[in-house]
């Protein structure tokens, strides 16, 4: 604990990027707290306020309060994006294994990861998501396999390191069967890039999702989150700013407390980068 401590305060580019993931978390999982309306509660009598004592984000065409409805929509937008990276980092890390530990397989396995990174990952997504239809269970598998291949690369990368590396020679002479060497002896060392990865992942799943619910192919309409909210102000952008200028800060604030975190992590977890 002390180490991270002394981390977050040499590096004030992670603190400030831990304090606003920490702030927008905070807001997602208080949302019943903070919230004075629930996000689909209608007052058309209402529709289209300014900000305001009242309604602090203003209301959209329906009357809705946009607080409630950027605040729940965080809930869901962090919900997808956070198993958007459990399904990455999972698939990434038994391809990553098996390539870089098998060198019979490691030709197959990269050449479709190469394949699958050929494509731009918003491409890819739109088409397996015209092919699965828009529902959260789809847009997490869909960008789970665009930003597999990134773990994938990273975990191969650095198990080419240290498969041919003395305790993994000392291991096999004593009998450890592979899994045992893969999970092991292996794959806790793989912890620190994988973390690096997997907080850019995030703020990669971020946006993949905002596009994809922006375009309609992505969270149904019926769920608020942070590209629907975005899709249903384009059209009052001239009248009424604020229904796309909120999601916009909201996402905006997410992917760069993300980033700088990331940043951090990596800085510090790299031995190259510590001074």
């Amino acid at each position: 604990m002390t180490r991270w401590k002394k981390m977050l305060q040499q590096r004030r580019s992670a603190l400030m990027g831990l304090v606003l993931v920490g702030f927008v978390l905070t807001a997602a999982l208080g949302a019943g707290w903070f919230a004075r309306f629930t996000p689909d509660e209608m007052d058309v009598t209402n529709r289209l306020l300014a900000p305001s004592w009242e309604h602090l984000m203003g209301t959209d065409e329906f009357g809705r309060d946009l607080l409630a409805r950027v605040l729940y929509g965080a809930r869901n937008s962090l919900t997808v994006a956070f198993f958007i990276v459990v399904a990455a980092v999972g698939m990434g890390l038994v391809f990553g294994l098996m390539a870089g530990y098998y060198p019979r397989m490691d030709t197959v396995i990269m050449r479709v990861m190469d394949g699958l990174m050929a494509f731009p990952g918003i491409v890819l997504a739109i088409a397996m998501m015209g092919a699965m239809g828009p529902s959260m269970l789809n847009v997490i598998v869909a960008l789970g396999i665009v930003y597999t291949p990134r773990v994938a690369r990273v975990v191969r990368s650095f198990i080419l390191t240290v498969r041919e590396s003395q305790y993994i020679e000392a291991a096999r002479a004593m009998g450890a069967l592979d899994t045992r060497i893969l999970f092991y002896h292996i794959l806790p060392n793989c912890f620190s890039p994988i973390v690096v990865q997997a907080s850019f992942i995030f703020s990669y799943a971020i946006l993949g999702e905002a596009a994809l619910s922006f375009l309609g192919v992505g969270v149904p309409a019926t769920l608020p989150s942070w590209g629907n909210i975005l899709s249903e102000g384009r059209v009052y952008m001239q009248i009424a700013p604020w229904l796309t200028v909120f999601p916009g800060l909201s996402i905006m604030i997410t992917v760069l407390g993300l980033n700088m975190l990331g940043d951090g992590l990596r800085d510090f977890l790299d031995p190259r980068l510590k001074k």
